[in-house]
This record gives C-alpha cells, sequence and structure tokens, in this order.
C-alpha cells in the first residue's frame, strides 16, 4: 500500500515539473470557450459598450473582469497577511496599503491624462511581467531548483506583447507596408538576443516563458499584415481573447497555489469561500450591466474602469515583493 502511494507522488511530482499549470490551462480554455458562447447577454441590450464590441467578446470581457476582482480581493487579503511574520513590525500592512493609495492616485492620474485607451494598453503589456513572475514565484514552490535567470526573462515577453497590441491597432497604412511590421519583429527580437533570451530557450525551467515573447511577436507579424481585412468587432475580440487567456490562467492557477498550500481539512471550505466570492461579484456585476446609467458603481465595476483596478494589484505585487525582501533582511 505504502509503495503504490509512493509511486503515486512520484508521478504527481512528475507531471507537476512537466507543466505545473495544465489543469488551471484546461479549465481556462473550458471557461473562456463557455464565456463566449453563453446565450444568454450578462448585460442590458442598451449598455453603451454593445456594439463597439460584440456580444460575445462583451460578456467574455464582462467575466474577465468580475472574476479578476474577485482575485484581487483574495490577492490583498494573502499580501496583508503575509506581512505579519512573528518578528516583522506592525507597521508594514499599514505602510502597504498607504503605498495602495498612493499608487492609486498616481494611477488615475495617469490614466486622465494618457487617456483610457493608452492607459489601458501600457497596463496589459505591464501585465506580462507580473504573469510571469508569479508563474516562477508557484513553480519555486514545489521545485526549489527553479530560479530566475536574468530579467530578459520578464521584459522580452512584454516586449513581444506590446509589439503584438502595437501591430494589432495600427493604421491601415502599416498592413498594406508590411515591411515596416518586419521591421518592427527584428527589432524585437535582436533586444531579446541581446539581452539573452536564447539562453533561457535552452533552460528547461524558462523555455515555456522564452517562447510567449517569440509567439507574441509572430502573432504580431499575422494578425498585423491582417488587420486590413477586419472590422473593428473583430480586432477588439482578437485582443480580448489574448487577455481573457492569460488572466483566467493566472486566476485559476492562483487560486490552486493557495489550495495546496492548506491542511486538508481546510481545502473544501476555502474552495466554498472562493466560489462565493466569485458568483457574488458576478451577481453584482450582473447587476450593475443591467443598469449602465447607476454611476456611482461604473469606477468599482465598470468594464471601463476593470484594467484600472488591474493595474492597482500589479503595484500592489511589486510593493509587497519589496516589503517581503526588506522584512527578510531586516527581521
Amino acid at each position: 500500500m505504502n509503495g503504490s502511494s509512493n509511486k503515486g507522488s512520484q508521478t504527481a511530482t512528475g507531471l507537476e515539473s512537466a507543466f505545473p499549470g495544465a489543469p488551471a490551462l484546461a479549465l481556462t480554455f473550458v471557461t473562456v470557450g463557455a464565456a463566449y458562447a453563453f446565450p444568454l447577454l450578462l448585460f442590458t441590450q442598451n449598455h453603451p459598450l454593445n456594439g463597439p464590441i460584440s456580444p460575445e467578446i462583451l460578456n467574455l470581457n464582462l467575466l474577465v473582469a468580475w472574476m479578476g476582482l474577485a482575485h484581487f480581493v483574495f490577492a490583498y487579503f494573502g499580501q496583508a497577511k503575509s506581512l505579519l511574520p512573528p518578528r516583522a513590525p506592525s507597521v508594514l500592512p499599514l505602510f502597504f496599503c498607504g503605498s495602495l493609495g498612493i499608487a492609486g492616485v498616481l494611477l488615475a492620474l495617469f490614466r486622465k491624462l494618457a487617456g483610457s485607451v493608452l492607459f489601458d494598453a501600457v497596463i496589459w503589456v505591464y501585465f506580462i511581467p507580473h504573469f510571469i513572475k508569479a508563474e516562477l514565484y508557484f513553480r519555486r514552490a514545489s521545485q526549489s531548483e527553479i530560479e530566475a535567470r536574468g530579467v530578459v526573462l520578464y521584459w522580452f515577453p512584454a516586449l513581444g506583447f506590446a509589439y503584438f497590441t502595437a501591430a494589432l491597432f495600427a493604421p491601415l497604412t502599416v498592413s498594406f507596408n508590411t515591411e515596416i511590421l518586419l521591421a518592427g519583429a527584428a527589432i524585437c527580437i535582436l533586444a531579446g538576443v541581446k539581452g539573452g533570451i536564447l539562453r533561457q530557450l535552452a533552460a528547461p525551467g524558462y523555455s515555456t516563458y522564452s517562447l510567449l515573447g517569440f509567439f507574441f511577436v509572430g502573432e504580431g507579424l499575422v494578425w498585423g499584415t491582417y488587420s486590413k481585412f477586419m472590422t473593428p468587432q473583430f480586432r477588439h475580440g482578437l485582443y480580448v481573447f489574448h487577455i481573457a487567456v492569460a488572466s483566467f490562467y493566472h486566476y485559476f492557477r492562483s487560486y490552486a497555489f493557495a489550495l495546496r498550500r492548506l491542511p486538508p481539512a481546510q481545502i473544501r471550505s476555502y474552495l466554498n469561500l472562493i466560489v462565493l466570492v466569485n458568483l457574488t461579484l458576478i451577481v453584482i456585476g450582473c447587476w450593475v450591466a443591467w443598469h449602465p446609467d447607476w454611476r456611482w458603481p461604473q469606477p468599482f465595476l465598470g468594464l471601463s474602469f476593470f484594467t484600472f483596478w488591474v493595474g492597482l494589484h500589479l503595484v500592489s505585487s511589486d510593493i509587497f515583493t519589496a516589503l517581503k525582501k526588506y522584512s527578510a533582511t531586516h527581521f
């Protein structure tokens, strides 16, 4: 019996080493498809984004936003709780909260000055390094030999996504002159090679994340060229699809990581809490989406403001990491 159990543990560990995010990715694929094909609208017909955005993509985008808010709730709670190690002063959580307040003001100012379109683009590019940092953190928890190998692992995929974004939304002149797209792709790849991205491709623990940058550059060439045949709805839908896959995967991966660290007796109750918080925010979000004329809840649950909360979450994660390092070296 013990031999069989040990064999099962070794098999599970092998699968975890091969690709630890496989269950989260499988759930992501199903969720994205189901959200897109859901036959009922999660918003009223006169929603201001219904039309500029196709109904299917608006449904998907709203679910990404509402489930994202649930993810942020758990993330903030976990970060604040983690800043209370036995020997650390209680001022760290207060400093964390104060830093979030300042960051929120600065983000709101940047959004107002830059405009929502540029702000959104910057935030989603900023999300890519956050995504990779989180992945490596989750993997290090179960594979102690995994260590980051240079900042190129973070900025090259972000550069690739920035290129993909620019190519997709560039003026049609660019799609009719593909030499411009090729030149941009060459600059991105040369920057990555100069930064050492080829070494990451040969490293078992990093090749997946390194390939993201090349994937985005390739997609930028494909969709930038094809852009001349797209409607605005298709172009926006294609972009949201990428955001949805990355976002849902990040949510599910985070929850799975948290559940694995709990004692077995607490897993079911915490899983129920995750489901409850997500369903509650989806229900409240639908209620707000069916009343787009209600202005007061829009900054919290309106789709147009979701990237602000994404940006605050990204900044909070960087602040949290810095505070954890400070706490580890000083207390």
